[in-house]
Formats: structure tokens, C-alpha cells, sequence
């Protein structure tokens, strides 16, 4: 009877899952040497406290009401 499930938990042949358990623990520790050198060159804490900052100030509304009021007197 034909195989129907594609995706296998393991591989057929024992060389390819030590090729990808060999691969898989040389990106680990790619990733656990260079992950400090990422944060000091990306510093995730300046973009947060840049992105957490207030970026609009409020306009007071008098100075709007009076410009309106003033528009009214010259379209009369």
C-alpha cells in the first residue's frame, strides 16, 4: 500500500537526520554568539522608549475658537 501522509516525523535514511541535527546545532550556536552583538547594534530599548514618546502636542482650543469667531466678523 502507498505511503499517503507527506510529511514524516523521521527521515528514512540515519545520514540525514544527523545532517540536520549537526546543522541545527551549528545554528544555534551561530545564534547565541552573535545575538549580543545583534542587540548592541540594533538597541531595542531606544526604539521602545522613541516609539513610547508623545509625538503630538495638543493645540489649544481657545486660539481655534477665537480664529473662528474672527472669520465670522469678516464674512458678516
Amino acid at each position: 500500500m502507498l505511503e499517503t501522509n507527506i510529511h514524516k516525523t523521521k527521515p528514512d535514511a540515519w545520514w540525514v537526520s544527523a545532517a540536520l541535527g549537526t546543522i541545527r546545532a551549528v545554528v544555534l550556536v551561530f545564534d547565541v554568539l552573535t545575538f549580543p552583538l545583534h542587540l548592541l547594534i540594533q538597541r531595542p530599548w531606544r526604539k521602545r522608549a522613541q516609539s513610547r514618546r508623545i509625538k503630538v502636542a495638543t493645540r489649544s482650543t481657545t486660539i481655534t475658537v477665537a480664529c473662528i469667531e474672527d472669520m465670522h466678523r469678516v464674512c458678516r
